[in-house]
Formats: structure tokens, sequence, C-alpha cells
């Protein structure tokens, strides 16, 4: 008709030009709008859970309500914000083995050697997301886009002053990789809040 709603944080996308409708013009980028291909898991097999890489995570109204369940059940609020959509997306992924962790430990301890581990945009923290081992394990733990300043202050490994984000001792090489990601507020512990390497030489960009 002739008037319309406020329209905020909807991810329209693979429509016509203009990606809304001719009434109200193309609203990307107002109001917290996008148009970008969501990247769901697997749409062809009516799986709409949100990839490591979605545009849709975090992407949600920062004053949506948290205390609500997903299409899951699941806590609504996984990372930084609320996602866009019926589901919020995991925020730990190993992408060599498309399995997604509740926290940093459990995805390294399950990993094979020479797999990645993705950490989407957010704060990580509590049990497995600190004094986290790599085991001697030749794995890689980054953000989404290491080279992305942004998303690097975005990804935050919160030590809560109680530890310290990596411990890294059992003689790792440069294969174990700690790439894109913000190490906070290590504490209350003897040597290294942030990564302390103790006989082992990993890489750290």
């Amino acid at each position: 008709s002739s008037t319309t709603g406020i329209i905020k944080y909807n991810n329209v996308w693979g429509h016509t030009a203009g990606n809304y409708n001719s009434l109200i013009g193309d609203l990307t980028g107002i109001n917290g709008n996008i148009s970008s291909d969501p990247e769901f898991i697997n749409p062809d097999s009516n799986d709409y859970h949100l990839n490591c890489f979605s545009p849709c995570i975090n992407a949600g109204d920062p004053n949506s309500p948290t205390d609500c369940n997903d299409f899951d059940n699941q806590p609504r609020k996984m990372g930084q914000f609320v996602d866009i959509g019926a589901y919020e997306a995991k925020l730990l992924w190993n992408i060599t083995k498309n399995t997604k962790y509740d926290n940093i430990q459990a995805a390294i301890n399950d990993a094979d050697s020479g797999q990645t581990i993705i950490l989407t945009i957010g704060t990580y923290k509590g049990t497995g997301n600190k004094n986290i081992d790599f085991n001697l394990k030749a794995v890689t733990v980054r953000s989404i886009d290491p080279n992305n300043s942004a998303i690097v202050q975005s990804t935050i490994i919160d030590s809560e002053n109680n530890g310290r984000g990596f411990w890294i001792h059992r003689g790792e090489g440069a294969n174990s990789v700690i790439e894109g990601i913000s190490i906070i507020n290590g504490g209350n512990i003897y040597e290294g809040g942030g990564i302390n390497c103790y006989q082992s030489s990993p890489t750290i960009k």
C-alpha cells in the first residue's frame, strides 16, 4: 500500500532488483538491513542454520531481548549480538570437518593435525576458552578473517582475570598457529597472561 512499517535488521537477498520492493526501495545499509547470501549450511536439504562465514552472525538488533531461545530452543544470543534468522550460529567450527563446538578446547581436542578451527565474531570465555592447550597438535586456531582488523578486534578470548589465553608447553612447532584473535584479561596466573610458550615455537600472527 502507500505506507510501510519500519523494517530493521533483516537480510533480504536473491530477490528482484532493489531486494525489497518498488514502494520502499532498497533498504540495504539502513536500520541494520543487509542484502547478502546468508550462507546457510544446506538449504537444499532444508538446513537453514548459518555457517561460520554467514554475514547474518552478530548482525541482529543489538537491543533485542536475549532471554529467549531460537528455533532449536538454544539461547538466542551466543555471540556479541543476536543473529539474523531463525537459528543462532555456533561460534566455533572445525571447517575441515565441518563440525561445530561449544568451546575452543573441545574443538582442539577433536581436531587432527593440519585442520583449521574458526572462531566467529564474539567473546569466548569460561570453561574450555582459557588456558587453551594445543596438545602437540599442528592445528590452526583463527578468526574468520585475520587480515581484517575490525574482525580481529571483535574476536575475543576473555580469560576473565583468572587464567591465560593459551598455554603452549608440549613442544609445539610452527604448524601450531594462533591467528587474528584478541586475547584480554589474562591475570592471577604466573607468567604469560595472554599466551605462555614454554619450550615451544608456535606461529602467532
